[in-house]
């Protein structure tokens, strides 16, 4: 028997190794890299602070869904290039800081005509709340670099503003959403166009209670291909159709079932409970394996103890 015993040891080792090894080498190791923090403090110098916002630009609340600053871009709102100069003028009476200011915490003072809804509303959303939530120095980042596009930087960063933006670091209450499609909805700047704790009509239909209108193939199908179906009330056109390429997949899955509310049979089958009654299973399946060889063997050799 004591040969039976060292093949069961031996089998036991063997799994554990083929397990260990496929969650080394095989499975999809993720690592989460947050944004990096901005330090702006009253002696950052107006080079570093136009840095900082073209960062800003691209990297919160989805600016550049809707603006360009270059050839290639979106067209939905305005083109940012030479809008330095444009704000010094936009509004008689008014500094190019303080309309590009009032430009990203209360975008209805003025809309652009061409830009406009049919009611005459902006569709941007506020720079200092979701999704982009930029703090008064980051603000003010944001807006050095917009003056440096044809305009002239006059913007400065006040003792007010360090503490402010101090304050708003301070952790959030917990988010009562505890799926991750909720915080990818934000990452991606769906939120930006979409509504999804009410019903207000933003660039696009709000997301609260697709659930009831839409299937999770039929959410999936308007993500990745916007305008074969487009709501009603909308025109075709609006979203952007490259999320195919810039949402990893397994994000996708997530976005398609918390908005849907099924959860897909990769995650049903990802689920650890799952996973442990696998290896339960194939453990006691190789020992009865093992025992059954062993025990052949021991009546083919005639083993008294078999």
């Amino acid at each position: 028997m004591r040969a039976v015993f060292l093949r069961i040891l031996g089998f036991v080792i063997l799994i554990t190794l083929f397990y260990g090894g496929i969650g080394r080498w095989w499975l999809t190791q993720a690592e989460e890299h947050p944004p990096p923090e901005l330090e702006i403090t009253v002696h950052t110098d107006a080079d570093t602070l136009i840095s900082m916002g073209r960062t800003l630009l691209g990297s919160r609340g989805g600016c550049l869904l809707c603006h360009k600053i270059s050839e290639q871009g979106n067209t939905r709102g305005p083109d940012l290039r030479g809008v330095g100069a444009r704000a010094a003028s936009r509004k008689p009476g008014m500094s190019s800081e303080a309309y590009l200011v009032e430009s990203l915490v209360n975008p209805g003072a003025y809309v652009v005509e061409e830009f406009a809804t049919a009611g005459g509303a902006s569709i941007m959303p506020v720079a200092n709340r979701p999704p982009a939530d930029l703090s008064p120095t980051e603000l003010k980042a944001l807006v050095a670099y917009l003056q440096s596009l044809g305009g002239e930087v006059t913007v400065e960063i006040t003792a007010q503003d360090v503490a402010v933006a101090a304050a708003r670091k301070e952790p959030p209450p917990a988010s009562l959403d505890t799926h991750p499609g909720a915080d990818l909805l934000t990452q991606h700047a769906c939120i930006a166009c979409h509504d999804v704790k009410g019903t207000m009509r933003l660039v696009g239909p709000p997301l609260t209670n697709v659930r009831e209108r839409l299937s999770a193939t039929e959410i999936r199908q308007s993500i990745l291909d916007p305008d074969a179906v487009v709501a009603e009330g909308f025109p075709p056109g609006l979203m952007l159709k490259d999320f195919a390429q810039t949402v990893p997949p397994d994000e996708l899955d997530q976005i398609v079932s918390y908005l849907s509310g099924e959860v897909p049979l990769a995650e049903r089958l990802s689920h650890p409970a799952v996973h442990l009654v696998a290896l339960i299973l194939l453990f006691n399946g190789g020992v009865w394996i093992m025992r059954r060889l062993a025990l052949s063997r021991a009546v083919a050799s005639g083993e008294p103890n078999a």
